[in-house]
């Protein structure tokens, strides 16, 4: 059983993912922004009284957003 464990902690230590990221996207930026206004709207919160904000920033407002940072 030691094996086993040690083998698996080695794994997550050593897991590694590879996104292939671009600025294109298969799903228009409409869609984005309604899959994000109904999933807001819909999410359960304490006491329902909706304090949950998004910031959602496309094309040249992201641009100059994540240009900041660098």
């Amino acid at each position: 059983m030691e094996n086993l464990e040690k083998d698996l902690f080695t794994a997550l230590r050593e897991r590694r993912s590879i996104y292939g990221i671009s600025k294109e996207s298969p799903i228009s930026d409409q869609t984005i922004q309604e899959i994000i206004e109904e999933t807001v709207k819909h999410t359960p919160s304490a006491f329902n009284n909706q304090t949950t904000r998004v910031v959602l920033l496309l094309g040249e407002q992201h641009d100059k957003f994540s240009t900041g940072w660098l």
